[in-house]
């Protein structure tokens, strides 16, 4: 048995990468908040069964980080024209817990900005969106339906569900994006027509 058990924590940890990921075991049937590293204002939180009902042991990691501009898919659409102001990246692996990386019941992601860092850009926080790439098929960063922006909070809170495998970015921008979808000539002209 310790054989087993030994054999098990080993494979989870080599699974997992280097970092601060958040790593949770789905059979625990309770709410799990990942925080961003360097904000807890910013998260995702996944409710009990939220991938479905799974036994004890069916490890899944989560890693929330602010990233750059440098960092980010597809700069051009987001980060030119001053647009930017701030972009998370969120990798999901379900570790072969079998759940596949599919959301049964929506979580809600909370992702912050600061005041002060607009106002020294000279930014209105009511000309704020939320934008999202998830395809690397289709590159192309979109306005993601549904975001809610709280002015009180510095934040936007949206609910996510369905599949979150792999990858996924947002970006805070202002009014100055202009979704396209780069593998057009019309989503090209669109891209550079301000």
């Amino acid at each position: 048995m310790m054989r087993g058990s030994t054999f098990l924590i080993l494979s989870i940890l080599f699974a997992a990468p280097a970092g601060a990921e958040t790593l949770f075991d789905l059979g625990n049937r309770r709410v799990e908040r990942i925080v961003a590293e360097n904000d807890a204002g910013s998260w995702e939180e996944f409710q009990a069964d939220a991938f479905g009902v799974f036994p004890t042991g069916s490890w899944v990691w989560e890693e929330l980080t602010e990233i750059g501009c440098d960092q980010v898919r597809w700069p051009e659409q987001v980060c030119w024209n001053g647009a930017f102001v701030r972009a998370f990246r969120l990798e999901f692996n379900d570790g072969g817990c079998g759940c596949g990386g599919f959301l049964e019941i929506p979580s809600m992601l909370r992702l912050t900005w600061s005041e002060d860092a607009l106002a020294a850009r000279g930014i209105s926080e009511v000309s704020l969106q939320l934008v999202y790439n998830y395809s690397t098929v289709t590159r192309a960063w979109q306005p993601v339906t549904g975001a809610v922006r709280d002015l009180d909070a510095n934040a936007f809170t949206v609910t996510m569900g369905g599949d979150i495998i792999g990858i996924r970015e947002f970006a805070i921008v202002t009014d100055r994006f202009v979704p396209t979808s780069s593998v057009t000539w019309s989503g090209i002209k669109r891209l550079f027509a301000r």
